[in-house]
């Protein structure tokens, strides 16, 4: 497999069914009137197969003593286009405090790093929690990422058009990104079929654009304090996942090692939908630079009743749903930037 332009020579950095019929018909007749919503109910555990598939009925954990048989459960209509706000989503208890107080302190006691804002203090803290040398150490990395991909001013403009640029490179991978209502969760759904790795791979410019992107909807995905507890959920549609395309084990080591394993932020959980041989491959071969507690978090065989999630998404048109989505990550962005300036322990 090719090299990939800069790549870095660092060590990787160490729920809720319908109360009754009732409920879910509404739900149902919900997500067919607003054309939005959220699948749900992932594979049992271990389920990597094609014939071990179970249906989405839930955002919420999944049980291993769930029914085997396949069965397509009504859509939640649960996705909004808009965000909460409110003093109360950035709160910190006590405990969450201190933490951040001693992460800062150290922080600011290495030469080696610059001064963060305290947004990002507490944001290492809700992470990491009292674990001083790991918080530090994800600070050591964060610098250098944003050093290497010239995210060190970052700001809204600069972010609006990143994301721009990389949407018009990959136009149908980014699908969705809304807010859960029902469980507090922001969610961002992707179609794997169109990440291109050649596209990727073209140039340096490719991949600063991919990478600087990422991070980007990273920032935009914990805008507040809350939605950083409560982490978030990343639906993959995977229908057609190819091998001469798609599959690039270096792009994903590094998409995870340089930025998905040391971003502060936790994944509720990353459902993998109608997966085939091939994802269960690359995802089995991951477990070498995926830490374990994000592993974990991989639900694999996932259904949607309405089909692949681009089904779901994509409407009225790919442009119409492009353009939807940057301007909900450009108010969250915003959002961000306006808590890390107002913002103190």
């Amino acid at each position: 497999m090719d090299s990939l332009p800069g790549s870095s020579s660092r060590q990787e950095p160490n729920q809720v069914q319908a109360d009754d019929n009732e409920a879910a018909r509404r739900n149902e007749e919900e997500a067919v009137a607003e054309n939005q919503g959220a699948p749900v109910q992932p594979a049992p555990e271990g389920g990597n197969n094609d014939d071990d598939e179970a249906s989405i009925d839930s955002l919420d954990d999944y049980d291993d003593e769930d029914d085997d048989e396949d069965e397509e459960a009504p859509i939640p209509a649960v996705i909004q286009s808009h965000s909460p706000d409110g003093p109360e989503r950035m709160a910190l208890t006590e405990q969450e405090r201190t933490w951040a107080l001693a992460i800062k302190q150290a922080c600011l006691d290495d030469p080696d790093l610059d001064p963060r804002n305290d947004f990002f203090y507490a944001q290492l803290a809700l992470v990491d929690h009292g674990n001083v040398a790991s918080a530090v150490e994800r600070a050591q990395q964060m610098q250098y990422f944003r050093q290497e991909y010239g995210l060190v001013e970052e700001n809204a403009e600069m972010a609006a058009r990143t994301c721009r640029e990389f949407v018009k490179m990959l136009p149908k991978f980014w699908l969705n990104f809304s807010y859960n209502s029902r469980d507090g969760n922001y969610v961002l759904a992707v179609d794997c079929t169109h990440f291109y790795v050649r596209k990727i791979k073209e140039s340096q410019g490719t991949i600063n654009t991919w990478m600087r992107a990422t991070y980007l909807m990273c920032q935009a995905e914990c805008p507040d304090l809350k939605a950083i507890r409560q982490g978030v959920i990343i639906l993959a549609e995977t229908d057609g996942f190819d091998w001469k395309t798609n599959f690039g084990l270096e792009v994903f080591k590094k998409f995870w090692v340089e930025l998905c394993a040391v971003y502060p932020y936790k994944h509720s959980q990353i459902k993998n939908f109608h997966t085939g041989v091939l994802y269960n491959l690359l995802l089995s071969m991951t477990r070498r630079f995926v830490p374990k507690e994000i592993h974990e978090r991989f639900q694999m065989g996932c259904l949607c009743e309405l089909g692949r999630l681009d089904a779901l998404y994509l409407n009225p048109t790919v442009e119409a749903a492009n353009e939807k989505l940057l301007a909900f990550t450009d108010h969250t962005l915003r959002r961000r930037y306006a808590n890390e300036a107002a913002f103190t322990l």
